[in-house]
C-alpha cells in the first residue's frame, strides 16, 4: 500500500512540471523510482502465494497438475498455453516462505507433475540446487547499425520483408508533433494492442508512453500519404531504443504487406544516418518458436539479458519436473528456449529422435536455433549421437556447443542438472 500511494504521489508530481523540466530531470528520476520499486518487489517475495493449476496437457494425453510459487505476472498465461491445451483450473493453497520450497516440493502432499516458481532474478541462483531450469521472463534484442543487413540470402525471410518494402513503396517521417503522437496511440497503438493482446491498455501505459515521447520522438510509416504503422523510439546517448508499436486500425494485412518490417528497416536506417552505435529493438519472450523472437532473430539481432532498470525486465521463472519426468521432455522437446546458467544465456533443445543424430542432423537444429548472444547451446538425446557429431560439436568452440546424453533413468533434477555444463559429452 505504501509503494502504491507513492508511485501515484510521484507520478502526480512528475506530470504537473514543465515539459522541459519533465525532460531534464527524467534520467535522474527514473532510476531511483524503479530502484525503490524493486528493493519492494524482492522484499515482498520472501513469502510466496502457492497456487495449483489442473487440465488437459497439450503435448502428449492426461491430465497435467502443476504447483506454482509466485504470482507469475506476465509470463504466467503465456507458459499456461504452452502447458494446456485449454484453460486450467487454478486453486489458492495459501502462500510459503522461499526457504520452505524445498521440503514442499519433496513433500508427498502435493501430487504434482511440474513445479513453477515465479521470481527475481536476485534469486536465481538458489534454483538450480533444487533441480530448477531457470528461464528470463525477459530477454533483450539489440542491432548495431552501421553493420550491413544479411539480405544477401534470397530465400530467407528477411530478403522477402525488404522486397515488401520497396514494392509498397514504404517512406519514414520522424517526428516530435504531439498531434501525430495523439493520433499514433488512438489510431495504432491501442487497435493493434487490441488485436494482438485482446487486452485494452491502462491509463498508466499512456503516460509512460508520453514519457518516451518526451525524450524520445515517433517514426512513422507512410504510403503515398497515408500513415500505415508507427514506432515510438527513446535516443540515450548512442543508443536508440524502440519502446512501443502500432499499425493502423490494428489491421493485420498492414503487417502482413510489410509494414512493421518497414518499421525495423527505417530505424536502423536513421540510427546509421544520425551515428549511433546500437538499436535496442525491447523484450521478447526466450521461446525459440515465439513469432516475435524469430521476427527479431532473421534480422541479424543479438540477445542479452535485459538491463533495464524495470524490475519486471529482471524477473524469472523456475521450472521442474516433479514425479513425471516426461512432462518436462516433452515441454523442452516442442519449446526450445533460452536459459540463464551460471548468469549467462544458453540455447536448450530436447530433441525427441529415435536413433544418434549425425552431424548434418547437428548442424540442421543449430542453424534454426542459435541465435548471436548465446554462451552455449545445449542439445539433449535419449538415443544419443555419433562419433562424427561429438567431434562436430567439439570444433565448434568458442561457439560452445554441448551434446548430451539423456539416460532412460533420469532424476526428477537431472535435466536442470546438464545445464551446469562440462567439456564433452555427458550422461546424466
Amino acid at each position: 500500500m505504501a509503494l502504491f500511494k507513492f508511485q501515484k504521489l510521484l507520478r502526480m508530481t512528475y506530470d504537473r512540471l514543465p515539459l522541459k523540466v519533465r525532460v531534464r530531470i527524467a534520467p535522474v528520476l527514473e532510476p531511483a523510482y524503479f530502484t525503490l520499486k524493486r528493493i519492494f518487489s524482492i522484499a515482498s517475495q520472501f513469502r510466496l502465494s502457492v497456487y495449483q493449476f489442473q487440465g488437459e496437457r497439450r503435448w502428449g494425453n492426461g491430465t497435467l497438475v502443476t504447483l506454482l510459487f509466485g504470482e507469475g505476472r506476465g509470463m504466467l498465461p503465456y507458459i499456461l498455453n504452452l502447458l494446456y491445451s485449454e484453460e486450467p483450473t487454478r486453486k489458492r493453497l495459501g502462500n510459503a516462505f522461499i526457504f520452505k520450497i524445498k521440503s514442499l516440493i519433496e513433500s508427498d502432499d502435493h501430487a504434482v507433475d511440474l513445479v513453477l516458481i515465479a521470481t527475481d532474478q536476485i534469486f536465481s541462483r538458489f534454483l538450480p540446487r533444487l533441480g530448477f531450469i531457470v528461464i528470463p521472463e525477459w530477454i533483450t534484442f539489440k542491432l548495431d547499425p552501421q553493420k550491413p543487413l544479411l539480405t544477401g540470402n534470397r530465400h530467407c525471410s528477411l530478403y522477402s520483408n525488404i522486397k515488401k518494402i520497396h514494392k509498397h513503396k514504404y517512406r519514414f517521417e520522424m517526428t516530435k508533433d504531439p498531434e501525430r503522437f495523439r493520433y499514433f496511440y488512438q489510431q495504432m497503438y491501442l487497435p493493434y494492442k487490441g488485436k494482438k493482446y485482446g487486452e485494452t491498455p491502462s491509463a498508466g501505459v499512456l503516460r509512460n508512453l508520453e514519457r518516451i515521447f518526451e525524450r524520445g520522438g515517433l517514426l512513422l510509416v507512410k504510403r503515398d500519404n497515408e500513415y500505415i504503422a508507427g514506432f515510438l523510439v527513446q535516443m540515450d546517448d548512442k543508443k536508440i531504443y524502440a519502446r512501443a508499436s502500432g499499425v493502423k486500425d490494428g489491421n493485420i494485412k498492414y503487417v502482413n504487406e510489410g509494414a512493421v518490417a518497414a518499421g525495423y528497416y527505417f530505424i536502423v536506417l536513421w540510427a546509421k544516418n544520425n551515428g549511433y552505435k546500437c538499436v535496442d529493438f525491447g523484450h521478447c519472450r526466450p521461446f525459440i518458436n515465439d513469432g516475435l523472437f524469430f521476427h527479431k532473430k532473421m534480422w541479424g539481432m543479438t540477445i542479452e539479458k535485459s538491463n533495464r532498470i524495470d524490475f519486471a525486465a529482471r524477473a524469472v521463472f523456475g521450472i521442474r519436473a516433479c514425479h513425471h519426468q516426461q512432462v518436462l521432455l516433452d515441454f523442452l522437446a516442442k519449446n526450445p528456449l533460452i536459459v540463464i546458467d551460471r548468469g549467462r544465456l544458453k540455447g536448450l533443445h530436447i530433441i525427441q529422435q529415435e536413433h544418434a543424430l549425425a552431424p548434418g542432423e547437428v548442424q540442421s537444429f543449430l542453424r534454426t536455433h542459435y541465435v548471436p548472444g548465446m554462451d552455449g547451446f545445449v542439445m539433449a538425446s535419449s538415443h544419443g549421437f555419433t562419433k562424427e557429431a561429438e567431434e562436430f560439436a567439439s570444433s565448434q568452440s568458442p561457439q560452445e556447443l554441448y551434446l548430451k546424453v539423456l539416460g532412460p533413468d533420469n532424476s526428477c533434477g537431472s535435466i536442470s542438472s546438464a545445464l551446469l555444463l562440462r567439456n564433452g559429452v555427458n550422461d546424466l
